[in-house]
């Protein structure tokens, strides 16, 4: 596969309304330059990563106080200089 996620964190866990929380992986590409990282919520929002040294990318900020409790899946997308694109699954927890 052209596209690798690994050490994916995401802390606290579970995720706290109106508190922090940061996600962070290790992504590689064998193939291009990693363009594009973000995450695909449950409404369909997008939340694009930052990239923080050498191959790891941190998306982080605040939990929304109205956020609805429960447990989600949300979707890590990665898309490199040659087009190929990797689609993860994340399981999180907000209470």
């Amino acid at each position: 596969m052209a596209i690798t996620i690994t050490d994916l964190k995401i802390d606290p866990m579970p995720l706290k309304r109106g508190y922090w929380g940061r996600g962070e992986a290790k992504i590689k590409s064998e193939e291009g330059a990693i363009v594009e990282v973000f995450v695909i919520d449950p409404l369909g929002n997008r939340y694009w990563a930052e990239r923080r040294g050498e191959d790891i990318f941190v998306i982080e900020g605040t939990i929304p106080y109205d956020a609805p409790q429960g447990s989600y899946t949300l979707y890590l997308v990665v898309r490199d200089s040659k087009g190929n694109e990797e689609r993860k699954p994340i399981n999180i927890e907000i209470i």
